[in-house]
């Protein structure tokens, strides 16, 4: 399969290949009997348009906006990372009339998560949170949509916003930038490079309110509990922050990197009543997650032993954990519960031979899945640039919206799910 792909990309027989294997899609889609929902591309001119992760909801509360970066930078490199990015967002009715309408400007953002752009939960119809630099170091701001103004700014970048609106929590995207490529920012300089554990960085705690940040957990503390320290070779990192509906719950990924470059990830969390830090899973590899529920967890997980990928709910105040059955697929894949019936989550496929990658909806309760849509991601944008599709929902589960690529350009698409909200 590498040796195909590298004809793919290098040679004339890769193009030729590339067509065959096209042609094939082509015929395997004639036969192919899965539901796919018409969808509708959101275009700035020609710039590259993006959301990010799959974390978040791009739509606003009333479901009249969605949020989106725009940038007029090749987005095959990842050296165009940090260059000036326009932010706004797009007017949304159901006649499928989108316009761009933009607010601002950051240079501090990346490819896989761009810069941290989502909505205020105090005002989520009229603020927006994102990353920039401020006073001349990463930082953040909270920005009015309807006066073009910002309301705050904090000397400290944001991750994630509790929903609650009051907490946010942060980390050192120069440090993430630096080992794990596509997810933190390059413009400044990891000053703990020479540091395999940090004991003054880790995830730190911003009070919305007052602005003021503390450390609630130090690489060195999450290194100590793991008996790691004496590993003089290996660095440690955090990444993939969450809060819990209820805000009274934190998780993360501890991520410790040997010099080889092999990851070892310790899915942890923090419970903000007692600060105590539990782990959820530290044997199985584990990939992506959403929250069902102020307890439950949503996990995609690969074995080590027999190399199988499997979709688990943790329970992390009962300490337990569930398969999913019913789910025939094994890749990994990016999931958000539907906002409205946290029973149904959708995720995407993950490449195939061809280049394909679908748009998925589950049902934990009937076992049944749709293919609601496929897009087809060239061979450029693979790595760093890579555009995975990043599935999110809006706020009514009627629409869901996703990053992906048309005519060679990252671009992001809508698909109508309301038909198919009966058959799941």
């Amino acid at each position: 399969m590498k040796k195909i792909k590298f004809l793919i990309k290098h040679s004339f027989v890769g193009s030729i290949l590339l067509y065959f294997f096209r042609f094939l899609s082509f015929l395997s889609n004639l036969f192919d009997k899965k539901l796919k929902l018409p969808f509708v591309f959101l275009k700035d001119s020609n710039n590259a348009v993006f959301f990010g992760y799959h974390d978040k909801t791009p739509f606003s509360k009333d479901n009249t906006k969605i949020l989106a970066m725009s940038v007029n930078a090749n987005d095959k490199r990842a050296d165009s990372e940090g260059e000036i990015m326009k932010i706004g967002y797009f007017t949304f009715d159901l006649n499928n009339k989108f316009k761009y309408i933009e607010l601002t400007e950051t240079t501090t953002w990346c490819w896989q998560q761009g810069c941290m752009l989502q909505w205020n939960p105090k005002k989520p119809n009229e603020e927006i949170i994102f990353n920039k630099i401020i006073n001349g170091d990463y930082g953040s701001i909270i920005y009015n949509i309807n006066s073009h103004k910002p309301i705050q700014e904090f000397e400290f970048p944001i991750y994630a916003i509790s929903p609650c609106g009051n907490i946010a929590a942060s980390l050192n995207f120069s440090r993430l930038g630096r080992l794990r490529p596509g997810y933190g920012y390059t413009s400044i300089k990891d000053s703990t490079k020479n540091i395999n554990a940090p004991i003054d960085d880790g995830i730190f705690i911003i009070d919305l309110n007052t602005g003021k940040r503390s450390l609630i957990l130090s690489l060195y503390i999450l290194a100590k509990d793991f008996n790691e320290l004496d590993s003089i070779n290996s660095q440690h990192y955090v990444n993939h922050l969450s809060f819990s509906p209820n805000s009274n719950i934190l998780v993360f990924f501890h991520i410790i990197v040997n010099p080889n470059g092999e990851k070892r990830i310790r899915f942890l969390s923090y419970n903000f009543s007692n600060k105590k830090t539990q782990v959820i899973e530290e044997s199985k590899i584990v990939s992506h997650f959403c929250w069902k529920d102020n307890c439950t967890i949503l996990v995609t997980t690969k074995d080590k032993a027999c190399n199988h990928w499997e979709y688990l709910f943790y329970n992390i105040c009962e300490n337990s954990s569930n398969i999913i059955t019913g789910l025939e697929m094994n890749t990994d894949g990016h999931p958000m519960c539907s906002p409205l019936n946290n029973s149904v989550f959708v995720l995407d496929s993950r490449l195939n031979m061809y280049r394909e990658d679908s748009v998925l909806v589950f049902s934990t309760k009937s076992k049944n899945m749709i293919n609601v849509a496929t897009f087809n991601l060239p061979y450029l944008y693979e790595g760093q640039v890579r555009c995975d599709l990043h599935p999110r929902w809006d706020r009514k589960g009627d629409f869901i919206c996703v990053d992906t690529v048309h005519k060679n350009k990252r671009t992001m698409a809508i698909i109508n799910v309301k038909s198919i909200k009966n058959k799941l």
